[in-house]
């Protein structure tokens, strides 16, 4: 049960990785500021439901795990804030 779960929070943060992707690339066309700030938003709370859950596992495994989806967060957020600066505010 376990090995489910561990897998289950991987296969949700790639996905969540993919679709913030989506939304930088639709926010790059549309609204830059509205687009990159959502997906800095969802970022940050990645970063706090990681850390979280991390705090509550036992098992280092997990800790591992729940670490490296806070650990994407703070790619995402450099990511976006990278974006941000260099050419995501001209619209």
């Amino acid at each position: 049960m376990k090995k489910v779960i561990a897998q289950f929070a991987q296969k949700n943060t790639i996905a969540l990785f993919v679709v913030l992707a989506l939304i930088v690339g639709a926010a790059l066309y549309i609204d830059a500021s509205l687009g990159l700030g959502i997906s800095g938003a969802v970022a940050v709370v990645n970063i706090l439901y990681g850390a979280l859950c991390a705090a509550s596992q036992t098992d280092l495994k997990y800790i591992i795990a729940y670490s490296s989806v806070s650990h994407l967060g703070f790619v995402m957020l450099g990511l976006f804030a990278c974006v941000a600066s260099v050419g995501g505010s001209a619209a």
